[in-house]
């Protein structure tokens, strides 16, 4: 579900025969995009997306290294399609069409977090924060608590926002952004060595789900129940944006629930 309107969504599912995903586009912090039409959390999300059913069939297997190097190839790919000006989204991360995405491969049996994005597996939750969002977000908290306006705070906190990639950006925490990725930072979840309880039952989720629950009717009342009593996101949940008048969430938010393997 986009946060505003449909057009604007920068979330996508995945369904092919061997993968399932959900994909997490990243608002951009500039006005520059790759493909005029749409923005670059879109741009990503439709690469991550066409990849992915590209290797459905090629490489049902792939490990999720592979998957990684591929992404990042098929990224530059496009960079070079479209005569992008490599040496500046070198220097200037913000400008990179970026993107999470959280992964289930059928026949590896495994789910993996690439970027920020979460799942439940039989009700436990798996997350992938950025490290540097809880403070950035602490610090919008103490400006609107102290009167300054939700707009100004959020212009407050672009600097942070930026200077973060630059300092962070596949160097201590992960995206897909056609740089090589922090492998370091991503998840892996290897189903059948971490329970043994048949069948599982999966959820993978963007963050746009700040309170994840096992089934869609409860993570959405937990969402309409932030957006009443917290819509700034600036008590119990902190977060560095909140819920823009006649928005549906501070974030877009995408859901898939399903169950994999037998009794």
């Amino acid at each position: 579900m986009a946060k505003g309107l449909p057009a604007h969504n920068e979330d996508a599912i995945v369904k092919t025969n061997n993968f399932l995903a959900v994909v997490d586009g990243s608002t951009s912090k500039t006005k520059y995009r790759v493909q005029p039409d749409i923005t670059n959390g879109q741009l990503a999300a439709i690469l991550i997306r066409d990849y992915l059913q590209s290797v459905d069939s090629s490489a049902p297997h792939l490990s999720c290294k592979e998957l990684c190097e591929g992404l990042t190839e098929h990224f530059q790919q496009e960079y070079l399609v479209r005569n992008v000006d490599i040496d500046a989204l070198t220097i200037h991360p913000e400008l990179r069409p970026t993107a999470s995405v959280v992964v289930f491969s059928r026949c590896r049996q495994e789910v993996w977090l690439i970027g920020d994005c979460q799942c439940m597996i039989n009700g436990q939750l798996f997350e992938n924060p950025k490290p540097h969002e809880a403070t950035i977000a602490r610090k919008r908290a103490r400006l609107i608590i102290g009167g300054m306006r939700p707009d100004e705070a959020r212009r407050c906190i672009e600097h942070d926002l930026i200077t973060a990639m630059h300092e962070g950006q596949n160097k201590n925490y992960t995206v897909i952004d056609g740089f090589p990725i922090y492998y370091a930072g991503v998840a892996i979840i290897k189903l059948r060595e971490w329970a043994t309880t048949f069948p599982f039952q999966i959820v993978l989720a963007s963050d746009g789900y700040p309170f994840l629950k096992s089934t869609l009717g409860a993570s959405e009342q937990a969402i309409q129940k932030q957006a009443t009593s917290d819509p700034q996101n600036i008590k119990h949940f902190l977060a560095t944006k909140g819920i823009k008048p006649g928005y549906h969430g501070f974030d877009d938010r995408t859901y898939l629930r399903f169950i994999f393997g037998e009794e």
